[in-house]
């Protein structure tokens, strides 16, 4: 299984829950495109999720 290097955290909680690792690349369904990034910027709304649920979630979840 292919992995990629995500920012991800496994439950709720203030900026420590959050961890630099390595989770699996998705496969994409058969109405789905797999995009490829090389940087992503990281909008400081996403660190807001992590305290609560915006939308339900399953863990875990990357940022």
């Amino acid at each position: 299984m292919k992995m990629q290097k995500a920012w991800f955290y496994e439950e709720y909680g203030p900026k420590e829950v959050r961890k630099l690792g390595n989770l699996p690349i998705p496969s994409p369904l058969h109405n789905q495109l797999l995009v490829q990034f090389h940087a992503a910027d990281l909008n400081p709304i996403y660190s807001k999720r992590s305290f609560r649920p915006i939308s339900p979630s399953k863990f875990p979840v990357s940022v």
